[in-house]
């Protein structure tokens, strides 16, 4: 798959996407448990290079329950931003730290989108979603932006028509051609 060369904004789902995820019931609040998938680190990097800013967009209902802090997710996309080489003009975090039926920032409510949109200026048509879940999905609809899906779990099932990637690695990235002169 070719990254559209009007693509401004990649949002990028956190656990599943970006780094392992923790067990059922169970959270990634450490640096220890921070996992990176080496094809995330690549795509993230690359998109950097080619001058599309990412947006990690996740779901933290763990501060609300008291098993983390926002420190914690802080210091978490922190060492991302160090390990990509990342500056805050280029990768930025936008987190809901509620329970679910709480707020309009929980995926799948499109708040958290909205907010990362507005957050780098750029329209609609510009922004791609990278997920890994339903409630993805259903932000990605809601916010009215274009979406992938990406199979790391297997029991996801994402509707027919939906497009996806298995590895982030899928996405190609190609050069701005430049105008053609008259």
């Amino acid at each position: 798959m070719k990254l559209d060369k009007n693509i401004k904004l990649v949002l990028l789902d956190r656990d599943g996407c970006v780094n392992v995820k923790a067990p059922k019931g169970q959270y990634v609040s450490t640096l220890q448990d921070f996992r990176i998938y080496p094809d995330a680190l690549d795509f993230i990097v690359a998109c950097i290079n080619f001058g599309v800013h990412i947006s990690v967009v996740t779901n933290q209902q763990g501060i609300s329950k008291g098993a983390y802090s926002e420190a914690d997710v802080k210091k978490i996309h922190l060492e991302l931003m160090r390990v990509s080489k990342a500056s805050t003009a280029q990768l930025s975090l936008y987190y809901c730290p509620h329970e679910k039926n709480t707020c309009e920032c929980r995926k799948p409510k499109s708040g958290l989108l909205e907010e990362a949109i507005k957050g780098v200026r750029v329209q609609r048509h510009q922004v791609l979603f990278i997920g890994d879940q339903i409630s993805d999905l259903q932000a990605a609809r809601g916010a009215n932006v274009n979406f992938v899906g990406l199979y790391r779990n297997e029991d996801v099932k994402f509707p027919r028509g939906t497009l996806t990637i298995r590895s982030l690695k899928e996405i190609q990235f190609e050069p701005q051609e430049k105008e053609k002169e008259n």
